[in-house]
């Protein structure tokens, strides 16, 4: 496996910018819940200590990944964020 030995989580807490000006957009898959849903949580728990605020972030459910597409653009024109994450 190419990322043996290697933590891809590892990352330089001081060189990621604050966030707490941003409106963040989440478009997340149902399918596959028992992944999506912690991949969820992983980015709400890296968007708020970066200080994006937790009404600053809209979550988007979505049946599939199919309408991932879909939601990410209903969540740039709808709700104006400055960036979605979409997690499928």
């Amino acid at each position: 496996m190419a990322t043996a030995f290697h933590n891809l989580s590892d990352y330089d807490y001081d060189s990621v910018p604050s966030g707490k000006d941003y409106r963040i957009g989440i478009a997340v898959a149902e399918w596959n819940r028992n992944i999506t849903e912690p991949l969820l949580a992983g980015a709400l728990e890296a968007l708020i200590e970066h200080g994006v605020a937790q009404e600053n972030i809209i979550v988007q459910h979505v049946p599939g990944t199919f309408e991932l597409t879909y939601a990410s653009a209903y969540l740039c024109e709808q709700h104006e964020v400055d960036a979605v994450i979409a997690i499928g």
